[in-house]
């Protein structure tokens, strides 16, 4: 099956343990693995975009800029702006187009290559997520989707009533 013109894939790396509790995740919603990570991903750009707006990212970015000027050891370079994987797995992500476009200018703007960006958007929005299930919401979530094709059942029925009503 062809993607639709306004989607594209992105290849992220993230740990394989994250990899494994995404899948748990996932299960646990009843989506793809690909999905639950889009939606973690849009998620925290929406609070890198609220953070870049607030100054918060630029001032963040002077501040590593001003670091890195310090640093003369590379690999110190590298801790400062990627977390280390232990376990590096690929995962594949189905994101809009204007989106991608989005992540390549943000993560140009924070001279980090797009999968080290996007793991970091989907670990941020992983936390977000895992706040949420503690406080009930996932449950709440599922009660609102099985409520929603109650709700659905039960107009289909009613319709098919009116429509054998109509007929006699």
């Amino acid at each position: 099956m062809s993607l639709p013109k306004n989607k594209v894939i992105i290849s992220v790396q993230v740990d394989y343990n994250i990899r494994n509790l995404l899948k748990k995740y996932s299960k646990e919603l009843d989506l793809p693995l690909s999905k639950f990570a889009r939606n973690l991903i849009y998620i925290a750009l929406d609070d890198f975009k609220i953070l870049n707006k607030g100054g918060v990212i630029p001032l963040l970015k002077f501040f590593t800029d001003g670091v890195e000027r310090h640093v003369k050891h590379e690999g110190i370079r590298e801790a400062l702006i990627a977390l280390k994987d232990k376990k590096p797995v690929t995962i594949s992500v189905v994101i809009d187009k204007d989106v991608k476009e989005q992540l390549d200018k943000y993560a140009d703007y924070l001279g980090l290559p797009l999968n080290i960006f996007g793991r970091n958007l989907i670990y941020v929005g992983l936390d977000q997520f895992k706040i949420l299930r503690m406080a009930g919401f996932v449950k709440l979530s599922k009660m609102a989707s099985a409520f929603k094709l109650f709700v659905k059942a039960l107009v289909d029925d009613n319709s098919a009533n009116e429509n054998h009503n109509l007929k006699t």
